[in-house]
């Protein structure tokens, strides 16, 4: 199972950068390209609801062992 997680960074000023990390909460998904198809469509609402030009992405699909 993977958790899809984004670290946004803007810059906050001409020598330093905000960043913050979002976890996705509708997750884990049974594979890698779920995950990662999840991670665009958080990139790209994040882009239609935040007008912050500046933006730097960085992304990873977490594995987590889940029992069940």
């Amino acid at each position: 199972m993977f958790t899809a997680w984004l670290l946004i960074c803007a810059l906050g000023n001409q020598e330093s950068w905000s960043c913050f990390p979002v976890q996705d909460m509708r997750g884990p998904y049974y594979n890698r390209d779920q995950c990662l198809e999840r991670i665009d469509e958080m990139v790209t609402d994040i882009k239609n609801t935040f007008d912050v030009r500046g933006q730097r992405y960085k992304t990873k699909c977490a594995y987590a062992d889940i029992e069940t």
